[in-house]
């Protein structure tokens, strides 16, 4: 702290629990560009809630109306593919989830479902939209960011079902959930037919 003061003496002070906020939600990758006051922006916007193990958070389908940053704990996200429910990940301190409460009116594509005794921030849409409206810099930053976040997720999903040799038909990944074996060859789509 003295080393922050001496390299630059008219730095912003902040309290010790806004220092301790600022510092969790610069780890997490949408407010990564943010400055500290902005960051500071969505504190009061910000509310925590525990969950019990097993406890749904939110299930595939449903409005998406807040993001999730978890404090402490595991949350496992799902996607309900047909009547099989696929594990895609699950997260622990420090990550969030529900990034698509960024874009309106779209329901959450997956489910989460807490493992253990979680501790989550959340905050709600419409603050979102609140601190967005108040401060024109933030949604540029944080939406940047989204394209990043959704870029590499896409990437690694797009990884994974090739590692599984999910086939390609029609030019686009067959994701289609039915019996085994999957053909191994990929056949071309038909010319069109001339008029």
């Amino acid at each position: 702290m003295l080393k922050d003061l001496i390299k630059n003496p008219f730095k912003k002070r902040y309290s010790e629990e806004d220092e301790r906020f600022i510092e969790f939600f610069r780890r997490v990758i949408l407010f990564s560009t943010l400055e500290d006051s902005e960051i500071l922006e969505f504190k009061p916007y910000i509310y925590e809630r525990t969950y019990q193990p097993d406890e749904v958070v939110f299930h595939q389908g449903d409005p998406s109306k807040a993001m999730f940053f978890i404090k402490s704990g595991k949350v496992q996200i799902r996607m309900q593919i047909g009547q099989y429910s696929r594990r895609l990940v699950t997260l622990t301190e420090g990550h969030a989830f529900g990034e698509n409460c960024l874009v309106e009116d779209k329901p959450h594509p997956v489910s989460a479902i807490v493992m253990e005794s979680s501790c989550l921030y959340v905050l709600a849409q419409t603050d979102i939209q609140k601190v967005f409206e108040e401060d024109k810099d933030i949604p540029g930053k944080m939406l940047a960011k989204f394209g990043e976040l959704y870029y590499e997720w896409t990437l690694k999903v797009i990884f994974k079902l090739l590692s599984k040799n999910v086939p390609i038909q029609e030019g686009i990944l067959d994701l289609r959930v039915k019996n085994r074996p999957y053909p191994t060859t990929i056949t071309p789509m038909p010319p069109q037919e001339r008029r």
